[in-house]
């Protein structure tokens, strides 16, 4: 996907932050949006330092420092020069759902619908993007009023926005590519992480949907034993398909040794086709 093919909704959000749907309060503000067009380097100041150590840690130069700048700067210290990031970050927000959602897609494919929306409302999430500029440490160079700086009062949701703010700058900068490559390099790990949890969680739900699209049924548990201490219980449990036994499993909860089972269930079944093994009734 090329920045000269850009979906719809982002070629509105960027018209949006080229030409906002209210007049500036002054002639000054008006100056202010015409010189982010431009890749001008002068005038930054001291922000200059701040600027160079940021896109260090972005790994990303930009050739308009001043979008960089904007996206640092909190609503609470943007004044009649300076305007503050939340434009940049409802660009942001666009960009980000849509190149996680079009990773899902392509790099997912044996995932249910299901699975993907979970996995995209996790990975977007304030939580995760806020977190990921803790990380980073980025949040110690987010241009706050001094109000805010006495009480140190940077939150989880002012993260995620200077997350959102940062995507909608560089992909201004350097265009969607752009964008592309430093989101799905900075969620990498978190999208792994939550993958490999969603995969443990839902190994009945899998189970069920499989057997239910190729065998017309469900599964059924069957508890073959409990054992163990009140206080350390040990649970086992096999799944069956048809009457015929597919994975047995141990937890110290049913629920956690019906999942175990659900897990050895589902590694078979991927292999049926090439095993023949026949579960179907009769």
């Amino acid at each position: 996907m090329t920045s000269g093919n850009e979906p719809t909704e982002l070629k509105s959000a960027k018209a949006e932050l080229d030409c906002p749907a209210d007049p500036p309060s002054s002639e000054s503000e008006n100056m202010t949006d015409r010189n982010l067009e431009s890749s001008d380097t002068q005038g930054l100041g001291d922000d200059a330092i701040r600027l160079k150590a940021v896109e260090d840690t972005l790994q990303f130069q930009f050739e308009n420092p001043k979008l960089l700048l904007r996206a640092l700067t909190h609503s609470s210290a943007k004044s009649d020069t300076q305007p503050s990031n939340e434009r940049l970050e409802f660009l942001g927000d666009a960009i980000l759902g849509l190149v996680v959602t079009d990773h899902l897609f392509r790099n997912f494919e044996g995932s249910s619908e299901g699975v993907l929306t979970r996995l995209k409302s996790v990975l977007v999430s304030s939580k995760t993007i806020g977190a990921q500029i803790r990380r980073l440490k980025l949040d110690r160079f987010l241009i706050i009023s001094r109000g805010l700086q006495k009480n140190n009062a940077v939150s989880q949701s002012m993260c995620a926005d200077l997350f959102e703010a940062i995507i909608g700058a560089i992909y201004l900068d350097g265009g969607i590519e752009a964008a592309r490559s430093w989101i799905l390099h900075e969620l990498n790990d978190a999208m792994s992480k939550t993958f490999n949890n969603l995969q443990d969680y839902n190994w009945k739900s899998r189970l069920q949907q499989y057997t239910q699209k190729h065998f017309s049924t469900i599964p059924s548990y069957v508890l073959e034993d409990a054992s163990g201490p009140d206080h350390c219980p040990n649970f086992a449990v096999t799944v069956y398909i048809n009457e015929n036994p597919l994975g047995h499993g141990q937890g110290t909860t049913k629920k956690g040794a019906q999942q175990a089972a659900a897990k050895v269930a589902c590694n078979k079944l991927m292999g049926l086709e090439a095993t023949r093994v026949d579960i179907s009734e009769g």
